[in-house]
């Protein structure tokens, strides 16, 4: 393993160091993890020995992973996004839970996960983001979520006050496989809010479920062959993660067929779901919290961290909700760049009126120096010396004259 930052120059010769790993100590402790947050999920409240454990299970995961120098630089560098670049075989590992003695790595970082893989199918083409996005909302498609009808209303209600930003279609009736086929293409955003179905027989039929039938990740390969497909996917469904238990298959390919990997493959940038079934009013309140953010300006990573803080704010560190997003993608993406720094147009044309006014512009700097000063004189000099405040007033007065006289003058000039 190595790491880097992406602002240092390309080094002639760049180190990497060995770390000796025992998968099955590393596969008992994700299974560990796994359990804790099942149990969790199907607890009323909060309890502190579950984030007690998970804190020791992810120190053991961060001192079986990582070598002291990778470990020594998370610590020490003063960064806030983290890419991992992680072979196909290790995206099962929880890397986001791995604790350093003080934080988990999801709550210090913008963590975004990228994949290294030996799939050989062509490089996927990437959609370019234009101007004002345009976002496909799918809410509820089976008629039985009550919730995930709530969460799509609110997050088109939420960009309702955006719309000079972002162009909104919802959809809540009707949603069948037809149509999500022939409109999926035409958006740069998708929220998909509903359930999913993983099928462990055969991975490439796991997908979404909608009104006759699943969307498949046989499916969203097929239309990446040929189109570009959304950039940014948020998969906010049941299991919708769901992936084999195992670190190291035989056959790790298969894995191209679950609906995370069909998306990213077919060229979706950023992808964002969970990892276990999550109850409504929290898959909510993630959502809403991650566009809030996404809308103002931050990257993708920092908003899917602000949302995890938001339901550690809402539920508490102990309920182990926030745990279950993760992030495919470059997390220092931003969406709306707008929205914290001007236009390079704009930046051009002040510095081009600055330049063409600069004569101007001096000597009305001069001007407001020169005001202050006779300002800070009429006020100080007569408790100075009040027999030099009398010379300077009738200085003043004898100035103001001389202008006016010029100004009566220039006046007639004109006229005639």
């Amino acid at each position: 393993m190595s790491v880097s930052q992406d602002k240092e120059q390309a080094r002639t010769v760049s180190h990497y160091s060995l770390c000796a790993v025992s998968f099955d100590d590393v596969s008992r402790i994700c299974q560990e993890i796994i359990g804790i947050l099942n149990r969790s999920h199907k607890k009323a409240g909060a309890d502190p020995e579950l984030v007690n454990s998970l804190k020791k299970c992810g120190q053991l995961l961060w001192e079986h992973l990582l070598t002291r120098s990778v470990k020594r630089y998370l610590k020490s560098a003063g960064i806030k996004d983290l890419v991992l670049s992680l072979e196909e075989e290790l995206v099962s590992i929880p890397w986001e839970l791995l604790y350093d003695g003080n934080e988990f790595l999801g709550l210090k970082f913008n963590i975004g996960r990228l994949i290294r893989s030996q799939h050989e199918e062509s490089q996927p083409r990437y959609r370019s983001i234009p101007s004002k996005p345009k976002m496909l909302i799918l809410a509820n498609p089976t008629a039985d979520l009550k919730s995930a009808y709530k969460e799509g209303i609110n997050i088109r209600n939420q960009f309702d006050k955006a719309r000079d930003k972002i162009s909104i279609d919802f959809k809540s009736t009707d949603i069948n496989t037809f149509y999500v086929k022939k409109n999926l293409r035409e958006y740069d955003i998708v929220h998909f809010a509903g359930h999913c179905e993983c099928e462990k027989a055969d991975p490439r039929k796991t997908g979404w479920l909608l009104r006759d039938g699943r969307f498949t990740a046989q499916d969203i390969l097929s239309m990446g062959e040929d189109s570009l497909l959304p950039s940014l996917v948020f998969s906010n469904a049941c299991q919708s993660a769901q992936v084999n238990k195992e670190l190291i298959q035989e056959n790790y390919q298969e894995k191209t067929y679950s609906l995370a990997c069909a998306f990213l493959f077919s060229g979706v940038r950023h992808y964002i779901w969970a990892i276990q079934r999550i109850e409504d009013p929290v898959s909510f309140v993630f959502a809403r919290e991650f566009y809030t953010h996404l809308i103002k300006g931050s990257s993708v990573g920092e908003a899917v961290r602000l949302a995890r803080l938001r339901l550690i704010k809402e539920y508490g560190i102990n309920s182990c909700l926030w745990a279950s997003y993760l992030l495919y993608g470059d997390p220092n993406f931003v969406l709306f760049r707008s929205n914290l720094k001007p236009k390079p147009s704009q930046v051009k044309g002040a510095a081009n009126f600055c330049k063409k006014h600069k004569r101007k512009l001096g000597m009305v700097f001069l001007g407001l120096v020169l005001l202050t000063g006779l300002i800070f004189l009429s006020f100080l000099l007569p408790s100075l010396n009040p027999t030099s405040y009398y010379l300077f007033k009738k200085g003043i007065i004898v100035v103001f004259k001389f202008v006016k006289f010029f100004l009566i003058l220039n006046k007639s000039n004109s006229s005639f």
